[in-house]
């Protein structure tokens, strides 16, 4: 029978094992993170290309995640209408690019959740991440009410 200290002992090397870059001091080599990047943005109306809504703010955070082929994100808006689309399009700052992927439309302002990407767009979308920008389009401002130009986060490699 084993004992209910050795099952704690048992049960915490196990956990460690399993998160990424963590390791047992078991002589194991480490275990390494997932493959991928973050990229991060600040809405506002005034980049939005034709100019969007004034009153208009959020928040992009994302990480691309080449291992399973997906970007998971939050996305947060305020001062703006009911959004009714959101996308990721290529374009330099000031310009007006065409959409690259499709991400879910803000329910309540937010959305948490990931969507499947292409690995070649993964793999720019890490290099050049301020080569892309997240557009929240609404029924006054159907080009756009606000607009994040993107960076690499601090998770960003």
């Amino acid at each position: 029978m084993i004992q209910p200290a050795r099952t704690s002992a048992l049960f915490l090397t196990a956990a460690l094992l399993a998160l990424p870059g963590c390791m047992a001091q078991t002589g194991a080599k480490p275990v390494k993170p997932y493959p991928g990047a973050e990229v991060v943005g600040l809405f506002d109306g005034r980049s939005a290309v034709p100019l969007g809504d004034p009153d208009g703010a959020g928040k992009f955070a994302g990480f691309v995640d080449l291992d399973y082929g997906r970007l998971c994100y939050t996305l947060s808006v305020a001062g703006i209408a009911t959004p009714t689309a959101a996308h990721i399009h290529k374009g330099a700052p000031g310009t007006s690019g065409d959409a690259v992927l499709t991400l879910a439309t803000p329910t309540y302002m937010q959305n948490q959740t990931c969507t499947p990407i292409d690995a070649a767009l993964a793999t720019d979308l890490i290099a050049n991440p301020a080569a892309y920008y997240v557009n929240v389009h609404n029924a006054e401002y159907p080009g756009g009410a606000i607009r994040a130009q993107l960076e690499k986060g601090k998770g960003g490699k």
